[in-house]
Protein backbone atom coordinates (compact mmCIF):
# COMPACT_ATOMS: atom_id res chain seq x y z
CA UNK A 1 0.00 0.00 0.00
CA UNK A 2 1.26 3.51 -0.74
CA UNK A 3 2.26 4.60 2.68
CA UNK A 4 0.19 7.75 2.63
CA UNK A 5 -1.92 5.48 4.76
CA UNK A 6 -2.85 8.02 7.40
CA UNK A 7 -4.60 10.26 4.89
CA UNK A 8 -6.20 7.30 3.15
CA UNK A 9 -7.46 5.94 6.44
CA UNK A 10 -8.84 9.35 7.31
CA UNK A 11 -10.77 9.50 4.04
CA UNK A 12 -12.10 6.02 4.64
CA UNK A 13 -13.20 6.90 8.16
CA UNK A 14 -15.02 9.99 6.95
CA UNK A 15 -16.72 7.92 4.29
CA UNK A 16 -17.75 5.27 6.80
CA UNK A 17 -19.14 7.78 9.28
CA UNK A 18 -21.55 9.05 6.66
CA UNK A 19 -23.67 5.95 6.90
CA UNK A 20 -22.82 4.82 3.39
CA UNK A 21 -22.86 1.23 2.10
CA UNK A 22 -20.59 -1.27 3.80
CA UNK A 23 -16.94 -0.70 3.01
CA UNK A 24 -14.96 -3.35 1.15
CA UNK A 25 -11.88 -5.18 2.39
CA UNK A 26 -8.86 -3.47 0.71
CA UNK A 27 -6.85 -6.70 0.88
CA UNK A 28 -9.04 -8.01 -1.96
CA UNK A 29 -8.56 -4.96 -4.19
CA UNK A 30 -7.43 -5.61 -7.78
CA UNK A 31 -7.03 -2.60 -10.10
CA UNK A 32 -4.97 -4.49 -12.69
CA UNK A 33 -4.52 -2.52 -15.93
CA UNK A 34 -1.93 -4.74 -17.60
CA UNK A 35 -4.15 -5.59 -20.58
CA UNK A 36 -3.65 -2.02 -21.85
CA UNK A 37 -1.92 -1.82 -25.23
CA UNK A 38 0.03 1.14 -26.62
CA UNK A 39 0.62 1.73 -30.33
CA UNK A 40 3.54 4.07 -30.98
CA UNK A 41 4.40 5.75 -34.26
CA UNK A 42 7.37 8.02 -35.02
CA UNK A 43 7.44 10.34 -38.03
CA UNK A 44 10.33 12.53 -39.15
CA UNK A 45 8.82 15.83 -40.27
CA UNK A 46 10.05 17.96 -43.18
CA UNK A 47 11.31 20.43 -40.57
CA UNK A 48 13.74 17.80 -39.28
CA UNK A 49 11.79 17.37 -36.04
CA UNK A 50 10.29 14.08 -34.88
CA UNK A 51 6.61 13.55 -34.11
CA UNK A 52 5.78 10.82 -31.59
CA UNK A 53 2.16 9.63 -31.44
CA UNK A 54 0.64 7.27 -28.86
CA UNK A 55 -2.68 5.43 -29.16
CA UNK A 56 -4.15 3.37 -26.31
CA UNK A 57 -6.66 0.56 -26.00
CA UNK A 58 -8.08 -0.22 -22.55
CA UNK A 59 -9.65 -3.67 -23.02
CA UNK A 60 -12.48 -5.13 -20.99
CA UNK A 61 -9.88 -7.44 -19.39
CA UNK A 62 -8.60 -4.47 -17.38
CA UNK A 63 -10.00 -4.41 -13.86
CA UNK A 64 -9.18 -0.78 -13.09
CA UNK A 65 -9.18 2.65 -14.70
CA UNK A 66 -5.93 3.92 -16.26
CA UNK A 67 -5.42 7.42 -14.89
CA UNK A 68 -1.91 8.53 -15.90
CA UNK A 69 0.58 7.95 -18.73
CA UNK A 70 4.10 9.16 -17.92
CA UNK A 71 7.32 9.22 -19.97
CA UNK A 72 10.75 10.06 -18.57
CA UNK A 73 12.28 12.85 -20.71
CA UNK A 74 15.20 13.76 -18.44
CA UNK A 75 18.40 14.82 -20.20
CA UNK A 76 21.38 17.06 -19.47
CA UNK A 77 22.44 17.66 -23.09
CA UNK A 78 22.25 21.24 -24.38
CA UNK A 79 20.18 21.39 -27.56
CA UNK A 80 20.56 25.19 -27.75
CA UNK A 81 17.70 27.45 -28.85
CA UNK A 82 15.00 25.35 -30.50
CA UNK A 83 12.42 26.81 -32.90
CA UNK A 84 9.54 24.34 -33.00
CA UNK A 85 7.60 23.89 -36.26
CA UNK A 86 4.20 24.44 -34.63
CA UNK A 87 3.02 26.50 -31.65
CA UNK A 88 2.57 24.94 -28.20
CA UNK A 89 -0.85 24.36 -26.67
CA UNK A 90 -2.02 27.02 -24.25
CA UNK A 91 -3.09 24.67 -21.42
CA UNK A 92 0.07 22.65 -20.81
CA UNK A 93 2.68 23.68 -18.22
CA UNK A 94 6.40 23.05 -17.76
CA UNK A 95 7.07 22.46 -14.07
CA UNK A 96 10.60 21.13 -14.53
CA UNK A 97 12.67 21.97 -11.46
CA UNK A 98 16.08 21.93 -13.13
CA UNK A 99 15.31 22.18 -16.87
CA UNK A 100 17.25 18.97 -17.54
CA UNK A 101 15.03 17.46 -20.21
CA UNK A 102 14.99 17.09 -23.97
CA UNK A 103 13.25 20.00 -25.71
CA UNK A 104 9.66 18.95 -26.37
CA UNK A 105 6.20 20.24 -27.06
CA UNK A 106 3.40 18.10 -25.66
CA UNK A 107 -0.08 17.81 -27.16
CA UNK A 108 -3.28 16.37 -25.74
CA UNK A 109 -6.15 14.54 -27.44
CA UNK A 110 -9.90 14.57 -26.99
CA UNK A 111 -9.51 11.78 -24.42
CA UNK A 112 -6.99 13.56 -22.15
CA UNK A 113 -6.49 16.75 -20.20
CA UNK A 114 -3.65 19.09 -21.13
CA UNK A 115 -0.27 17.37 -20.61
CA UNK A 116 2.39 18.78 -18.32
CA UNK A 117 6.11 18.37 -17.81
CA UNK A 118 6.65 17.45 -14.16
CA UNK A 119 9.26 18.71 -11.70
CA UNK A 120 11.09 15.41 -12.34
CA UNK A 121 11.07 15.93 -16.13
CA UNK A 122 8.31 13.44 -16.90
CA UNK A 123 5.69 14.10 -19.57
CA UNK A 124 2.32 13.40 -17.93
CA UNK A 125 -1.09 12.89 -19.51
CA UNK A 126 -4.26 12.45 -17.43
CA UNK A 127 -6.97 10.40 -19.17
CA UNK A 128 -10.55 11.62 -19.10
CA UNK A 129 -11.83 8.05 -19.06
CA UNK A 130 -9.31 5.21 -19.24
CA UNK A 131 -11.98 2.75 -18.14
CA UNK A 132 -12.19 -0.84 -19.44
CA UNK A 133 -13.65 -0.95 -22.94
CA UNK A 134 -12.52 2.56 -23.94
CA UNK A 135 -9.56 3.96 -25.88
CA UNK A 136 -7.51 7.12 -26.32
CA UNK A 137 -5.59 8.24 -29.38
CA UNK A 138 -3.48 11.09 -30.65
CA UNK A 139 -1.28 11.88 -27.64
CA UNK A 140 1.69 13.63 -29.26
CA UNK A 141 5.23 14.85 -28.65
CA UNK A 142 7.26 16.98 -31.05
CA UNK A 143 11.00 17.13 -30.45
CA UNK A 144 14.31 17.58 -32.29
CA UNK A 145 15.61 14.53 -30.37
CA UNK A 146 15.73 11.23 -32.30
CA UNK A 147 13.77 8.18 -31.13
CA UNK A 148 15.14 5.96 -28.40
CA UNK A 149 13.71 3.77 -25.67
CA UNK A 150 12.49 5.66 -22.61
CA UNK A 151 10.98 4.56 -19.32
CA UNK A 152 7.21 4.92 -19.09
CA UNK A 153 4.49 4.24 -16.55
CA UNK A 154 0.78 3.54 -16.72
CA UNK A 155 -0.81 4.21 -13.35
CA UNK A 156 -4.29 3.25 -12.18
CA UNK A 157 -6.79 5.38 -10.34
CA UNK A 158 -6.91 4.34 -6.68
CA UNK A 159 -9.69 6.23 -4.91
CA UNK A 160 -9.90 5.27 -1.22
CA UNK A 161 -13.66 5.76 -0.97
CA UNK A 162 -15.63 2.56 -0.61
CA UNK A 163 -12.69 0.66 0.95
CA UNK A 164 -12.11 0.15 4.65
CA UNK A 165 -8.48 1.26 4.94
CA UNK A 166 -8.95 2.43 8.53
CA UNK A 167 -9.10 -1.14 9.85
CA UNK A 168 -5.94 -2.27 8.04
CA UNK A 169 -3.77 0.85 8.14
CA UNK A 170 -0.76 -1.04 9.55
CA UNK A 171 -0.95 -3.92 7.06
CA UNK A 172 1.94 -3.58 4.55
CA UNK A 173 0.49 -6.24 2.24
CA UNK A 174 -2.50 -4.14 1.21
CA UNK A 175 -2.12 -3.40 -2.54
CA UNK A 176 -1.75 0.18 -3.68
CA UNK A 177 -0.77 2.16 -6.79
CA UNK A 178 2.74 0.69 -7.11
CA UNK A 179 1.34 -2.84 -7.19
CA UNK A 180 -0.75 -2.14 -10.32
CA UNK A 181 1.55 0.32 -12.09
CA UNK A 182 2.72 -0.94 -15.49
CA UNK A 183 6.31 0.05 -16.30
CA UNK A 184 8.42 -0.49 -19.37
CA UNK A 185 10.33 1.07 -22.26
CA UNK A 186 8.72 2.91 -25.14
CA UNK A 187 9.88 4.91 -28.16
CA UNK A 188 10.20 8.59 -27.22
CA UNK A 189 12.68 11.47 -27.62
CA UNK A 190 16.09 10.15 -26.61
CA UNK A 191 18.73 12.01 -24.66
CA UNK A 192 20.93 12.11 -27.76
CA UNK A 193 21.73 14.24 -30.80
CA UNK A 194 22.06 11.20 -33.06
CA UNK A 195 20.83 7.61 -32.92
CA UNK A 196 21.12 6.53 -29.27
CA UNK A 197 22.56 3.33 -27.86
CA UNK A 198 20.00 0.57 -27.19
CA UNK A 199 18.45 0.91 -23.73
CA UNK A 200 17.76 -1.84 -21.21
CA UNK A 201 14.76 -2.04 -18.87
CA UNK A 202 15.63 -1.61 -15.18
CA UNK A 203 12.41 -3.19 -13.92
CA UNK A 204 10.01 -1.56 -11.52
CA UNK A 205 11.07 0.30 -8.37
CA UNK A 206 9.42 -1.05 -5.24
CA UNK A 207 8.03 1.69 -2.96
CA UNK A 208 10.62 0.96 -0.22
CA UNK A 209 13.52 0.31 -2.58
CA UNK A 210 16.40 2.70 -3.11
CA UNK A 211 16.33 3.78 -6.76
CA UNK A 212 20.16 3.80 -6.73
CA UNK A 213 20.19 0.00 -6.63
CA UNK A 214 17.51 -0.48 -9.28
CA UNK A 215 20.10 -1.19 -11.98
CA UNK A 216 21.72 -4.20 -10.33
CA UNK A 217 19.54 -6.22 -12.71
CA UNK A 218 18.76 -4.94 -16.22
CA UNK A 219 16.74 -6.56 -18.99
CA UNK A 220 17.01 -6.52 -22.78
CA UNK A 221 13.79 -8.56 -22.69
CA UNK A 222 11.06 -8.22 -21.67
CA UNK A 223 10.64 -4.45 -21.78
CA UNK A 224 7.49 -4.23 -19.64
CA UNK A 225 6.66 -5.20 -16.05
CA UNK A 226 3.04 -6.36 -16.49
CA UNK A 227 1.03 -7.59 -19.46
CA UNK A 228 -1.60 -10.04 -20.67
CA UNK A 229 -0.10 -12.87 -22.70
CA UNK A 230 -1.32 -13.57 -26.21
CA UNK A 231 -3.32 -16.83 -26.57
CA UNK A 232 -0.33 -18.58 -28.20
CA UNK A 233 2.24 -17.09 -25.80
CA UNK A 234 3.21 -20.10 -23.69
CA UNK A 235 6.52 -18.84 -22.29
CA UNK A 236 8.50 -15.65 -21.80
CA UNK A 237 12.21 -15.13 -22.37
CA UNK A 238 14.24 -13.06 -19.93
CA UNK A 239 17.55 -11.61 -21.11
CA UNK A 240 19.22 -10.44 -17.90
CA UNK A 241 22.32 -8.27 -17.45
CA UNK A 242 24.14 -8.13 -14.10
CA UNK A 243 25.78 -4.99 -12.73
CA UNK A 244 29.47 -4.86 -11.80
CA UNK A 245 28.28 -4.07 -8.26
CA UNK A 246 26.27 -7.24 -7.85
CA UNK A 247 26.97 -9.95 -5.25
CA UNK A 248 26.36 -13.01 -7.51
CA UNK A 249 25.47 -15.41 -4.67
CA UNK A 250 22.66 -13.10 -3.59
CA UNK A 251 20.60 -13.58 -6.77
CA UNK A 252 17.22 -15.18 -6.06
CA UNK A 253 14.29 -16.03 -8.34
CA UNK A 254 10.66 -16.95 -7.87
CA UNK A 255 9.68 -19.55 -9.00
CA UNK A 256 12.69 -21.15 -7.36
CA UNK A 257 13.36 -23.76 -10.07
CA UNK A 258 14.53 -21.00 -12.43
CA UNK A 259 17.59 -20.23 -10.27
CA UNK A 260 19.53 -23.33 -11.40
CA UNK A 261 19.46 -22.05 -14.99
CA UNK A 262 21.19 -18.78 -14.05
CA UNK A 263 24.92 -18.22 -13.67
CA UNK A 264 25.20 -14.69 -12.24
CA UNK A 265 28.55 -12.90 -12.50
CA UNK A 266 29.71 -9.31 -12.21
CA UNK A 267 29.07 -7.62 -15.55
CA UNK A 268 27.71 -10.87 -17.02
CA UNK A 269 24.38 -11.87 -18.54
CA UNK A 270 21.93 -14.77 -18.71
CA UNK A 271 19.02 -15.77 -20.91
CA UNK A 272 16.28 -18.00 -19.55
CA UNK A 273 12.86 -19.03 -20.85
CA UNK A 274 10.11 -19.44 -18.26
CA UNK A 275 6.91 -21.39 -18.89
CA UNK A 276 3.63 -19.60 -18.36
CA UNK A 277 0.78 -21.26 -16.51
CA UNK A 278 -2.90 -20.32 -16.91
CA UNK A 279 -3.82 -17.44 -14.64
CA UNK A 280 -1.46 -15.03 -12.91
CA UNK A 281 2.28 -15.66 -13.35
CA UNK A 282 4.39 -13.66 -10.89
CA UNK A 283 8.13 -13.82 -11.57
CA UNK A 284 10.50 -12.10 -9.14
CA UNK A 285 14.23 -11.49 -9.53
CA UNK A 286 16.26 -10.23 -6.58
CA UNK A 287 19.92 -9.24 -6.16
CA UNK A 288 22.03 -7.43 -3.59
CA UNK A 289 25.12 -5.29 -3.76
CA UNK A 290 28.61 -6.55 -2.99
CA UNK A 291 28.76 -4.38 0.14
CA UNK A 292 25.77 -6.29 1.58
CA UNK A 293 27.57 -9.63 1.20
CA UNK A 294 27.38 -10.43 4.89
CA UNK A 295 23.61 -9.93 4.92
CA UNK A 296 22.74 -11.46 1.57
CA UNK A 297 20.68 -14.25 3.06
CA UNK A 298 18.90 -12.07 5.57
CA UNK A 299 15.32 -11.31 4.57
CA UNK A 300 14.58 -8.77 7.29
CA UNK A 301 15.08 -5.03 7.17
CA UNK A 302 14.85 -2.34 4.53
CA UNK A 303 15.41 -2.84 0.83
CA UNK A 304 17.99 -0.08 0.46
CA UNK A 305 20.79 -2.44 -0.66
CA UNK A 306 18.91 -4.69 -3.07
CA UNK A 307 17.10 -4.71 -6.39
CA UNK A 308 13.74 -6.50 -6.52
CA UNK A 309 12.00 -6.71 -9.90
CA UNK A 310 8.48 -8.12 -10.15
CA UNK A 311 6.98 -9.20 -13.47
CA UNK A 312 3.29 -10.16 -13.70
CA UNK A 313 1.93 -11.94 -16.76
CA UNK A 314 -1.71 -13.00 -16.97
CA UNK A 315 -2.21 -15.97 -19.25
CA UNK A 316 -5.23 -17.87 -20.55
CA UNK A 317 -3.11 -20.33 -22.54
CA UNK A 318 -3.28 -24.04 -21.73
CA UNK A 319 -0.27 -24.88 -23.89
CA UNK A 320 3.22 -25.93 -22.90
CA UNK A 321 6.53 -24.13 -23.13
CA UNK A 322 7.94 -23.37 -26.56
CA UNK A 323 11.16 -25.12 -25.52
Amino acid sequence: MNRNVVMVALFASIYASGGMAQLKDPRTRDENISATTINTSVTKLSSGFYEYTYDFAFPEENLGRVQFFKIDLSCELDFGNVAFPEPPISGGKNYSEDGNHVPVQLYHSQQTFFPNLSVDNEAIWLFLEGTPGTSASGLRIISPAPPGLRNYKLQPEMEPFGWDYSEFEEDPTIPWIDDFTVEGLIKAPACAFDDPEPEKFAGSVHYSQNSDTNELLMYAAPLRSQWHAEPDENSVEFEIFYSDDIYPESVKVQPGWVRKYLNPSKGGSDTVEIRLRPGMNKIIFEARTEKSKGNADRDKGAMFDKDVDVFEIRSTSKGQSKK
